[in-house]
């Protein structure tokens, strides 16, 4: 009997050890599975620093919960896995009759499950590593950030480690510590995309990797002319006449020169028909009959090339081409009076 005693005891022990370890691991795997919020309190001066989180879960009701702060600082809130996709609004917890101040004032910011989030200084929502405490490189300028200057600066940082690498576009790596500044994007073409991966090893030996990305664009300008000073109806790029129609600038892409045109498509059009010296393609409202689009130009680039394609009409292919219908379906003089204007 004592011995039957001891091994049900033995087995009760062994299934509460078990039950505990479970209960652990699913523990460790929710909290990985949640998010972590942090903000930069320099610029806004808070007494006390409230997030609000709304979207599939509520955190409370407003102003939310206090954030707590940190040796470095910052002031941080947690979220468990229950939080899927939320909009955070951070505030002061005060009322509108007492200074009331809020950051967004309009829609939260938007927070996923898994994600660690920080709101810099300059007002930057960036990706702030992960939340766990390995080490991460940490950038101040959001990625997919869009710039059409030469070049753009971006301020690096790190979290929970002293020294990382940064390679721009795949150069060979270099040391940073948190706080330096880089230019990217010098001497690239417009409509580029710019790639900033970061590595950084924390105090537990792990490495991790970070990849950025941000766009290069050009500066489009638009010209237009007035109808005091020359007559012209309307600009000659807003119609299907003109210069980079539809704002067009051409396409970063690189062609195939083989003759074959495959390549190209009506995107990368940017200039149509305005070779023709028939004035009426500026004019289009002050004639009856439209001139023929005699020609496109295309344009394209890569690093290393500049890419045009004339798409031209062969003229007398065309005039036979006419001349036939025009005695075939006794079109008449109009018909060959348009060819003589389109020659």
């Amino acid at each position: 009997m004592k011995t039957s005693k001891k091994i049900i005891s033995l087995l009760l022990s062994a299934a509460i050890i078990m039950s505990a370890m479970v209960i652990t691991a699913v523990s460790a795997a929710a909290a990985a599975d949640g998010s972590e919020v942090y903000f930069d309190n320099s610029v806004f001066n808070w007494e006390n620093v409230y997030i609000y989180a709304y979207g599939t879960k509520e955190n409370a009701k407003w102003p939310g919960q206090l954030m707590s702060a940190t040796d470095d600082g910052l002031y941080k809130a947690s979220f468990t896995s229950a939080y899927k996709s939320e909009s955070i609004i951070f505030n002061n917890g005060k009322e509108k009759d007492e200074g009331k101040e809020q950051y967004p004032k309009a829609s939260g910011l938007s927070l996923k499950a898994g994600q660690c989030k920080l709101l810099t200084a300059a007002k930057q929502w960036v990706d702030y590593g992960k939340p766990d405490s390995h080490g991460y490189g940490i950038v101040y300028k959001a990625s997919g950030t869009s710039f059409s200057s030469e070049f753009l600066q971006v301020q690096l940082g790190l979290k929970n480690a002293s020294v990382g690498y940064y390679s721009v576009d795949g150069s060979a790596k270099k040391s940073y510590t948190d706080g330096t500044i880089i230019k990217i994007g010098e001497g690239k073409i417009g409509n580029s995309e710019i790639t900033l991966v970061l590595t950084a090893t924390g105090d537990d030996g792990v490495e991790t990797t970070q990849t950025f990305t941000y766009n290069k664009t050009f500066t489009a300008g638009k010209t237009t002319f007035s109808a005091d000073s020359d007559g012209h109806t309307t600009a000659p790029e807003s119609g299907y006449y003109g210069t980079n129609p539809n704002m067009q600038l051409g396409k970063y892409k690189t062609i195939s020169v083989d003759g074959d045109v495959s390549d190209w498509d009506s995107s990368m059009i940017i200039a149509q028909g305005t070779a023709n010296d028939d004035p009426r393609v500026y004019m289009p409202s002050s004639m009856h009959e439209q001139p023929w689009d005699a020609y496109a130009l295309y344009g394209a680039w890569d690093d290393e090339n500049l890419y045009f394609m004339w798409e031209m009409a062969h003229t007398l292919l065309l005039r036979a081409i006419i001349l036939r219908h025009q005695m075939r379906l006794a079109l008449g003089e109009t018909v060959f009076q348009c060819i003589l204007r389109f020659q």
